[in-house]
C-alpha cells in the first residue's frame, strides 16, 4: 500500500475552495493507479502529519506550512502532474508516516517498486540555474558534489534514476531540461551507469553485483545505514531495517545478496589495489567497488574455457577434476555460521605458505579473470594483500570457508615516549593522522597501520615507527632515515614509510619470538613478556630502541626510546625477548631480577604481590643502586640516585627541588591478613622451609614515584650506571624478628637506639626490592658483527701504516684522527687510535 497526494485537492486548498469531500492523502495499491513521483534533495520539507491535516488547518497554520521550502516543490510537482494528466503524486517527505517504524520499513522495502511503477518521475535539480542540462563537470559551481548537481551524489537517488522508465529533469525554476533517455550519454559520464540500463534495454538484474555497487561508490547518505538500505531494491533483496547498526548494514546486505545469487563478483572489490584492506572477504561500504564499473560476470562453462586459455592448457593437461561438474560447483555457495562455504581454484604463493591466489568467475572488461589473495587463518580464509611470487602450479579446486563475520578484536596501544626528550627527540609527524595523544587504536576493520616519525635537530637523526595489526597479530617495526630523506617533510616521510611497511606487513606480522627465559611464576604477581628491537640510527652513535609489551585483552604498551649504540649491535631489526616484572607498579621498563626469587619474602603492597630481599649486614635505602654479587648472592650498593640528582643541576628537565621525586607511601599486608591482637604485626611468606618468614611490627612500604621526572633522571644517569640495579621499593618497620621460637627482635633504629615497642616509629629498613631499569640496560654486542668490525679495524691499521696521515702539530687533532675516533666508538673498541 502507498499514500498518494490528490493533485486536485492540493490545488483546491491552495485556491481556497471547498475540500470537504476530498482528502489530500489517500492510500492505494500502487499497481492499480497511475501516478507521478518526485526525486529530489531534501531540505526544509513538509511531513506526513502536516499534509494530512492541511484541509482542516486555520489560515495561520496553513501559511506556516507554506513557508517550508518543500511545500513549493509539492505545488510545482502537482502542477507538472496536472499538465501530464496525472491526478496523483508521490513525494517521499509527506507520503510516508515516519512516526511509524513499521510503515517506514515497508516504505524502504517498497520504494524501488514505487518508482518503477510510476508513470513519470520528476527529477528536481535544485542547484541548476541554467536552462540547459549540465554536460561538463564544474567543481566551482558544484563544490560539494564532485562538480555535478547534488542529486547525482546522494544514495537514495540512484534507484530513483534507474527504476522509473520515464525521468524528466527540471532546474531550480522548474524549467524542463529533458529526459533520462535524451541525456543518457552525459548521465553515464556522471554516474558510470551504462546507457543501456538508463535507456531500459538492459535491466539491473542482468548486471553483475560489483558493477551495481560501483554506481553507489561515490554516493552519500545522511545515515550510514542508508548506504545499504538504499540498494535493496536494485538487488531485489529484503532485510530488516536496524538503524543504529552502522556499517553492519552493508555487511548484512552483501550476505542477503549471496543467499539469492551465485555472482562471485561480490568478492572482487578493490580490483586495482587502491584500498588494500585485509581481513573479512566482504567490503566495508560501496566505495570499495569504485573501480568495478567494467566488471563482468562469467558463466560456469565460459569460466573453465577462459581459465584454460589463461593457463595455456591443452586437452591433454587438463586436470581430471576440471570437468563440467566442477564448473557448476564453483557457482554454488552458502552462508553458514562458520563463514561463506564456497569452492574456488587456489594457487599457492612460493614464499607465503598460508596465502593463495583465488580465481573468481568474473572479468574486468575483456581482460583476464579477476583474482583475490586469501590467507588461511584457522578454519577460515581472509582477504590478503602484498604477497609476491605466485607459483606456476595448476590451480587446485578447494572447498573453503570465507570469513564474513565481523571480528570485534582490536589492538589498543599506549605509547611511552617519556625518555625520548633526553636526546632531544620528539614525535614530529604521523600517518594517517589518527593518533589521540599517546593512544593508538588499530583494527583490521578501520586503521590497521599507523606510522609515527621522531626526529632530533641536536642528534641530526630521524626514524619512523610502524604500528600494525594484521589478522590478530600486532607488530612493530622501525625504519631509520636514509641520507636522502632527511630534508623531506615529516608527513611525506611518514607516507613513504607507510607504503613501504604496507607492502611488507605480511612478513612483519609473523609472531614474535618465543620467550628465551621466564621468571618463576606466581599467582600473586604477574609477569609480562616484552620484546625489544634495536635499530642503529645512521650517521650517529645512537640507536632507536622499541620495547613491545605483551598483548593482553586487546591492550599493550610500546616504549619508544633512544640510547647510545655499541656499534656492534644486533643484526638489523632483530627482536629479542625479555621479561618485564614491575610488580604491577607503572614504572618505565623495570626488569625484575631472577635471583631474588630464590631468596625472597612475599608481601602484599597496595594489594599487589611483591617479593622482597632481606636486609642483612648493609643499610639499604630507597633509590640505592649497585650490582648483584653472584658469588655471595647479595646486592652491593654503589650509590643513591637522589644523591646523584644534586650533581645534575644543568640537565634539561632535572630539578632537585621538584616534589615529583618524593617517595610514595604504600600499605603493606600479608597474604592471609594475619595480624596480632594489636593489629600491628605482619608476617612474610617465603614458601621455602629453608628460609623462615619475618614478623614485622608496624610495617610501611615506600616506593619510587611513577612520574616522568624520575624516568628522565634514570635516563640522565644511564650512561654512568649501565647494567646497575635499583632499589625501587623498601619496607620499613619499627622492629622485626625471624619467625623462629629462638629468635629475638631486631629493634634498633638508625641511631642505634632502642625504645619501648609500642612507641617506636617504622625507621628500620627490613626488606627491599630491586629491579634493573630498561634505560640502564646496555645491548650486548653481536659476536659476528664484532668479529667483522675487528677485521675491518685491523685492515685500517694496515692501511694506516702503509699510508700514514699527514703530520700535524702536537696536541691537535687531524680530520683522520676524528674519523678513527668515531670509528672506534662505533665498533666498541678503544677511542685511542694512535
Amino acid at each position: 500500500m502507498v499514500w498518494l497526494l490528490n493533485v486536485h485537492a492540493v490545488f483546491a486548498i491552495e485556491n481556497g475552495k471547498d475540500t470537504l469531500h476530498s482528502n489530500v492523502l489517500k492510500e492505494f495499491v500502487d499497481e492499480n493507479v497511475e501516478y507521478a513521483i518526485l526525486s529530489h534533495r531534501w531540505g526544509d520539507e513538509v511531513n506526513h502529519d502536516e499534509m494530512s491535516k492541511l484541509k482542516t488547518m486555520t489560515k495561520e497554520e496553513r501559511d506556516k506550512v507554506r513557508e517550508h521550502e518543500g511545500y513549493g516543490k509539492i505545488l510545482k510537482s502537482c502542477k507538472q502532474a496536472a499538465n501530464d494528466r496525472l491526478s496523483w503524486l508521490w513525494v517521499d517527505t509527506c507520503c510516508i508516516d515516519k512516526r511509524s517504524s513499521s510503515e517506514l520499513s515497508e516504505a524502504i522495502r517498497s520504494m524501488y517498486r514505487w518508482y518503477e511503477n510510476s508513470k513519470r518521475c520528476y527529477a528536481y535539480l535544485h542547484d541548476v540555474e541554467r536552462r540547459t542540462f549540465p554536460t561538463k563537470q564544474d567543481k566551482e559551481r558544484y563544490k560539494n558534489s564532485n562538480g555535478w548537481p547534488e542529486l547525482f551524489s546522494r544514495g537514495w537517488t540512484l534507484q530513483e534514476l534507474i527504476a522509473p522508465a520515464d525521468v524528466q529533469f527540471f532546474n531550480k525554476e522548474w524549467i524542463s531540461l529533458g529526459s533520462k533517455q535524451k541525456h543518457a550519454s552525459t548521465l553515464h559520464e556522471i554516474t558510470r551507469i551504462p546507457e543501456s540500463v538508463l535507456k531500459g534495454t538492459l535491466s539491473p538484474g542482468q548486471v553483475c553485483v560489483a558493477q551495481i555497487m560501483s554506481w553507489a561508490a561515490d554516493r552519500q547518505t545522511t545515515r550510514v545505514e542508508d548506504r545499504a538500505y538504499s540498494l535493496l531494491g536494485l538487488f531485489g533483496v529484503n532485510m530488516p531495517m536496524l538503524y543504529g547498526e552502522g556499517r553492519k548494514a552493508f555487511q548484512r546486505l552483501q550476505l542477503e545478496i549471496i543467499r539469492v545469487s551465485n555472482d562471485q563478483s561480490i568478492f572482487a572489490w578493490d580490483p586495482n589495489g587502491r584500498i588494500r584492506r585485509t581481513g573479512l572477504v566482504l567490503a566495508d561500504d560501496p566505495s570499495y567497488f569504485r573501480d568495478c564499473h567494467d566488471v563482468r560476470m562469467v558463466g560456469p562453462g565460459d569460466f573453465i574455457k577462459i581459465l584454460r586459455k589463461q593457463l595455456h592448457f591443452d586437452k591433454r593437461t587438463i586436470p581430471p577434476q576440471w570437468g563440467p561438474a566442477s564448473a557448476q560447483q564453483l557457482h554454488k555457495y552458502t552462508v553458514t555460521n562458520g563463514g561463506i562455504e564456497i569452492c574456488l581454484p587456489l594457487t599457492p604463493y612460493r614464499d607465503f605458505p598460508t596465502i593463495h591466489r583465488a580465481t573468481l568467475a568474473c572479468t574486468q572488461g575483456e581482460g583476464a579473470l579477476l583474482t583475490i589473495d586469501l590467507e588461511s587463518r584457522g578454519s577460515n580464509y581472509y582477504r590478503s594483500y602484498g604477497a609476491t611470487n605466485v607459483s606456476e602450479e595448476i590451480p587446485n579446486f578447494s572447498d573453503l570457508y570465507l570469513a564474513c563475520h565481523r571480528d570485534p578484536k582490536c589492538c589498543n596501544i599506549t605509547l611511552d615516549e617519556g625518555t625520548l626528550r633526553h636526546y632531544s627527540f620528539t614525535r614530529c609527524g604521523a600517518f594517517p593522522p589518527v593518533i589521540n595523544g599517546d593512544c593508538v587504536a588499530l583494527s583490521s576493520l578501520t586503521i590497521d597501520l599507523i606510522v609515527l616519525v621522531y626526529s632530533s635537530a641536536k642528534v641530526k637523526a630521524r626514524f619512523a615507527v610502524g604500528l600494525g595489526y594484521y589478522f590478530d597479530e600486532q607488530w612493530v617495526h622501525v625504519v631509520c632515515d636514509d641520507a636522502g630523506d632527511s630534508e623531506s617533510w615529516s608527513e611525506d616521510y611518514a607516507k613513504k614509510v607507510y607504503a613501504q611497511l604496507w607492502n611488507a606487513r605480511i612478513k612483519l606480522a609473523n609472531p614474535m619470538p618465543q620467550e628465551q627465559h621466564r621468571l618463576i611464576w606466581s599467582p600473586y604477581r604477574p609477569e609480562t613478556v616484552c620484546y625489544i628491537k634495536h635499530a642503529h640510527l645512521p650517521r650517529s652513535i645512537c640507536a632507536a630502541k622499541i620495547i613491545f609489551g605483551e598483548w593482553k585483552q586487546g591492550y599493550t604498551t610500546v616504549t619508544i626510546d633512544v640510547g647510545q649504540c655499541t656499534g656492534c649491535c644486533y643484526g638489523p631489526l632483530k627482536w629479542r625477548t625479555t621479561v618485564n616484572a614491575t610488580d604491577c607498579f607503572p614504572m618505565s621498563g623495570l626488569l625484575k631480577m631472577d635471583s631474588a626469587y630464590r631468596y625472597g619474602h612475599w608481601l602484599l603492597v597496595d594489594g599487589t604481590g611483591v617479593q622482597f630481599l632481606e636486609c642483612t649486614a648493609q643499610k639499604i635505602e630507597l633509590g640505592d643502586y649497585g650490582h648483584w654479587d653472584h658469588g655471595s648472592e647479595t646486592f652491593k650498593c654503589d650509590g643513591n640516585i637522589f644523591d646523584d640528582l644534586k650533581l645534575l643541576p644543568d640537565t634539561p628537565g632535572i630539578d632537585a627541588a621538584n616534589s615529583a621525586y618524593r617517595e610514595v607511601e604504600r600499605m603493606v599486608s600479608n597474604f592471609h591478613d594475619g595480624r596480632d591482637e594489636m593489629g600491628d604485626l605482619i608476617k612474610t611468606f617465603t614458601g621455602l622451609s629453608s628460609r623462615p618468614a619475618l614478623a614485622l611490627h608496624r610495617p610501611i612500604g615506600l616506593s619510587l614515584p611513577t612520574s616522568q621526572h624520575l624516568v628522565l633522571l634514570l635516563k640522565a644517569l644511564s650512561t654512568r650506571l649501565t647494567g646497575k640495579y635499583l632499589v625501587t621499593t623498601v619496607v620499613r618497620c619499627a622492629a622485626y624478628y625471624v619467625a623462629d621460637p629462638n629468635s629475638e627482635w631486631t629493634e634498633k633504629n638508625e641511631s642505634g637506639e632502642c625504645a619501648p615497642l609500642e612507641s617506636r616509629l617504622p625507621s628500620i629498613t627490613a626488606l627491599y626490592d630491586i629491579a634493573q631499569p630498561q634505560v640502564w640496560r646496555r645491548d650486548t654486542a653481536d659476536k659476528e658483527r664484532k668479529e667483522l668490525f675487528k677485521k675491518i679495524r685491523e685492515q685500517f691499521y694496515v692501511l694506516l701504516n702503509v699510508h700514514p696521515p699527514a703530520t700535524v702539530e702536537s696536541g691537535s687533532d687531524s680530520a683522520v684522527s676524528k674519523i678513527f675516533s668515531e670509528v672506534e666508538l662505533l665498533i666498541g673498541g678503544s677511542t685511542a687510535w694512535k
